[in-house]
């Protein structure tokens, strides 16, 4: 079976873009009916209004996650020791959230130290 586009297998987050998504659709659809425009270039919202909110959290999930998969186990000790020490800890209580996942995941690529032990791990 395939996956839909928008899931997203680290936290089940495909039933709540699904659920955004959908609300999309219902709002689109309620637009053209209601208008008697149900061709192309009216439908064509929802596409473009789910790829503006969804796509750079899908792209940033999907980098993220190849990355985290990629890591040894000597990578995630050495991430761990590092939130202990560094304040990754905090930086993500101020960045994480559940459903969107672009903040966190930049938050940590712009720590230098996050980097240095992802890259050499990537790199090995």
């Amino acid at each position: 079976m395939t996956r839909p586009v928008w899931s997203n297998r680290t936290t089940g987050g495909g039933i709540y873009y699904g659920l955004l998504s959908g609300s999309w659709a219902a709002e689109t659809l309620d637009v053209a009916l209601r208008l008697d425009q149900l061709d192309a270039r009216r439908l064509r919202i929802f596409e473009t209004r789910w790829r503006d909110r969804l796509g750079p959290e899908i792209r940033a999930g999907l980098a993220f996650r190849t990355i985290s998969s990629r890591l040894d186990d000597n990578a995630i000790s050495t991430l761990i020791d590092l939130a202990n020490v560094d304040g990754l800890v905090p930086m993500l209580k101020q960045t994480a959230n559940f459903n969107w996942h672009r903040d966190a995941a930049l938050a940590l690529l712009r720590n230098t130290e996050f980097r240095k032990v992802v890259l050499s791990s990537l790199w090995s």
